[in-house]
């Protein structure tokens, strides 16, 4: 089955969604607020377009997976600029949670790829649920 760009694909234990933009840093989706003793995190506007844009790609008929779960997320960025990409996942995690997967702490296996392909930035996003089978069984 071909994948087209931004068009999930659906089987009965995997979805693949894909969406051609730089997912945002950790780094500019949660900001941290210190008063005193106390500190409030907050998800910035730039963090909630993003999940709201990639929630948007993921189909409204899918039931989310309730078993373990693996993920793997293939970032591409348009340039070469040093980037840890660690600092990618959680925000496309938290899109994902109660669509795809009931929560992220089903997770049991995470798979993070980089790669550069000059001015086509691009998150691909596959997520398995092997306990599910073929059959629906």
């Amino acid at each position: 089955m071909e994948i087209m760009p931004g068009i999930p694909v659906n089987t009965m234990n995997k979805i693949t969604i894909e969406i051609q933009e730089k997912p945002p840093s950790v780094n500019h989706v949660w900001k941290h607020i210190v008063k005193g003793r106390f500190a409030r995190v907050y998800l910035t506007k730039e963090g909630r377009e993003f999940k709201e844009r990639l929630s948007n790609k993921i189909p409204l008929d899918i039931k989310p997976f309730e078993g373990p779960v693996k993920v793997e997320i293939e970032l591409t960025f348009p340039n070469n600029l040093r980037r840890d990409i660690d600092n990618y996942s959680k925000c496309i995690l938290d899109a994902l949670n109660k669509k795809v997967f009931i929560d992220d702490s089903q997770i049991t296996e995470l798979i993070i790829k980089k790669n550069v392909e000059k001015n086509k930035p691009n998150i691909k996003i596959i997520v398995e649920c092997p306990n599910v089978s073929e059959f629906g069984e």
